[in-house]
């Protein structure tokens, strides 16, 4: 019973020195980290992923053991801080994002929670969804009243589609295809990436 209070009593302790850092603001994630990501979520048990600032650079905490404390290593900013020189915020808790930005505000639990079984196309596209991958810089939260009458390269669908991305809605398939698409053409994603996300999409 005193090993249950006393591990119950450092959960709490090591929880306000967790949250305490989380990461808000702007953030654009690098390749790397992103791949980093993928690694630390098919953990079996990740636990805390974190983050600079600039997006560059990634340290991630993993259960090596059949039962850890939920917030993990307490030294875990201060190795990432020594190792690259920066400071360095909590991204994520578990599966879950943490960091917190004009486009997840206003997201629910689930539209930031990602799975074991996550592709890479699949994490990119739901962090560019997130505004944390690619140039998606659109404030989801503005809204657009009117669309412009006018011929400058704006049409119809175009205006219909940025409408859809102001949505909190991330699941969206309209808004997804958008994403996919900037990043097939931005290089990010491969044609046969693009072609198997998309049908799963459609699906």
């Amino acid at each position: 019973m005193k090993k249950l209070l006393a591990i119950i009593a450092l959960s709490l302790l090591w929880s306000g020195n967790t949250f305490a850092k989380n990461g808000t603001g702007d953030l654009i994630l690098h390749d790397s980290v992103i791949y980093n990501f993928q690694k630390y979520i098919k953990h079996r048990k990740p636990v805390k992923f974190l983050v600079t600032k600039d997006g560059l650079n990634s340290s991630s905490w993993k259960c090596p053991h059949s039962s850890c404390v939920p917030t993990g290593s307490m030294n875990e900013e201060a190795l990432c801080e020594k190792r690259y020189g920066k400071t360095c915020y909590t991204f994520a808790i578990g599966r879950s994002i943490k960091w917190q930005n004009d486009q997840t505000q206003d997201v629910k639990g689930k539209g930031k929670r990602f799975s074991s079984k996550d592709s890479i196309t699949e994490i990119k596209t739901k962090l560019t969804a997130l505004g944390f991958y690619g140039s998606n810089t659109v404030d989801h939260n503005k809204e657009i009243k009117k669309p412009v009458n006018s011929n400058k390269n704006k049409t119809k669908s175009s205006w219909i589609t940025k409408k859809t991305q102001t949505s909190t809605n991330t699941s969206n398939v309209v808004s997804q295809l958008e994403q996919l698409n900037k990043l097939y053409k931005s290089g990010a994603l491969t044609k046969d990436e693009f072609d198997k996300a998309k049908e799963k999409l459609l699906n």
